[in-house]
């Protein structure tokens, strides 16, 4: 059997695809009303500081050009040249469907941080974070970065633990994962194994007409049955 084209929007949030880069998968975490889909990498793609401080005998003459500001973070540069370099030439990602995404860098407490950073390649928030960890579809074996500023202290970052808990790391020390997220065309081509297809809900249920949808609803209520859906709705 040979392998099926899918687009990106017809996957269930969870599904994974290859880059195109060795070793390096993509997951879905949310398909979005304007027609573009959040990935991130299933795994971190390596394990360093947030920020590499350069040498220097003068503070920074930006005011904001702190350690655990992303906008000024070395992870931002590595992950939106090095990185996006490797993306763009794996072939799956073509480079103009990748979206100009505006991070959110409000500090911890939801206080307004440091704005946002407009870059194509950025990572999830602590509320994300949240978020997904929360809902199933975001595993964390070690310690990881979110782009979100600690509020109070220039100095540290915070970091998401495998059981979901965040704290908070020195920006320029700690040693944590890199997970990449960039917001893409929802209408990107995929080409997948046969195995490798998880489809959405909505694309499954889209075989059936209006009419048996309800037929099977009222079939239900009137026998009676039970809803075994889960919360997520995974089952019909």
């Amino acid at each position: 059997m040979g392998k099926a084209t899918v687009k990106i929007k017809d996957l269930a949030p969870g599904a994974v695809f290859d880059t195109g880069i060795e070793g390096v998968k993509a997951q879905i975490m949310e398909h979005f009303a304007t027609g573009e889909t959040l990935l991130v990498t299933a795994a971190p793609i390596g394990f360093r500081p947030f920020t590499v401080r350069p040498f220097t005998f003068r503070e920074p003459s930006d005011e904001n050009a702190k350690p655990n500001n992303f906008a000024f973070a070395s992870l931002r540069n590595d992950l939106n040249n090095d990185f996006l370099d490797a993306l763009v030439d794996g072939g799956v990602i073509p480079y103009e469907r990748i979206s100009d995404t505006a991070w959110d860098l409000s500090d911890h407490q939801g206080g307004p941080g440091y704005g946002s950073v407009t870059c194509k390649v950025g990572m999830l928030t602590e509320p994300q974070v949240r978020k997904y960890f929360d809902a199933g579809l975001l595993k964390i074996e070690d310690w990881e970065w979110t782009i979100t500023p600690y509020a109070g202290n220039a100095y540290y970052a915070r970091s998401v633990c495998t059981d979901g808990s965040l704290y908070y790391s020195y920006a320029y020390l700690g040693r944590r994962g890199v997970r990449p997220a960039l917001v893409v065309d929802s209408d990107i081509c995929l080409s997948l194994e046969p195995d490798e297809v998880d489809l959405s809900d909505s694309v499954l249920l889209r075989e059936y007409s209006s009419k048996r949808l309800v037929e099977e609803v009222l079939r239900r209520i009137a026998a009676g049955e039970e809803d075994t859906a889960d919360d997520d709705g995974d089952e019909w």
